[in-house]
């Protein structure tokens, strides 16, 4: 969200910077200066797309102007010559910035997730619960087909952070029929979600 307002609000005011120096031709510069002045603005998505809009308009005013002139100036907006630039600007940054945010969310908490999570026990925790905490942190599970330490998951939202799953910890004996039980919105769905595959958390995991 933090990066999407500041693009917003760069490509924004690029923008209306473009509109004082090209459009209303309040500001004077250099040709060279606003050359170089677009080229970068048009690292930002949204100075790409509304400066598209703008010689969009801009092509359709001239256009009807000329044509009481009985001259035909009008360019195809599908064409290179008019918006080729922004096509292929706007095609290529979304290619990157799509895969820049995929490889950020899938490897930010990378390094979490081979680090072993031990917190003190919660006060008023279960006895059965901090016993089998205690066995897992004593590697007392040789024998056991899956060993789960310190699994943790935590969602993200506009009212703050949400701890689904807090620090669980357990082993499961071969032969043994497991399950978990807790109230609504303990985050057994969720913690078997993590198991699967289906979500991401901070899970040291043996099998």
């Amino acid at each position: 969200m933090v990066i999407y307002c500041l693009a917003l609000f760069i490509g924004i005011n690029t923008m209306i910077m473009r509109l004082l120096i090209d459009v209303f031709k309040l500001i004077e510069v250099s040709p060279t200066f606003q050359s170089t002045f677009e080229r970068i603005a048009m690292v930002f998505p949204p100075y790409a797309l509304l400066s598209g809009l703008v010689d969009i308009h801009r092509n359709q005013l001239f256009a009807d102007i000329f044509t009481l002139f009985d001259q035909d100036t009008y360019v195809n907006p599908f064409s290179m010559q008019l918006l080729g630039p922004y096509y292929i600007t706007l095609a290529v940054e979304g290619f990157v910035l799509f895969f820049a945010n995929l490889i950020f969310e899938l490897f930010s908490f990378s390094t979490y997730k081979t680090k072993t999570i031990i917190k003190s026990i919660v006060h008023n925790e279960d006895s059965d619960v901090a016993e089998e905490r205690k066995k897992v942190h004593l590697n007392d599970t040789s024998s056991d087909i899956l060993k789960i330490v310190g699994v943790t998951k935590a969602f993200q939202s506009m009212f703050g952070k949400r701890v689904a799953v807090d620090n669980v910890s357990f082993s499961v004996p071969r032969g043994e029929c497991f399950g978990l039980l807790g109230v609504n919105g303990a985050g057994k769905t969720t913690l078997f979600r993590i198991l699967t595959g289906q979500e991401f958390g901070w899970w040291p995991v043996r099998l």
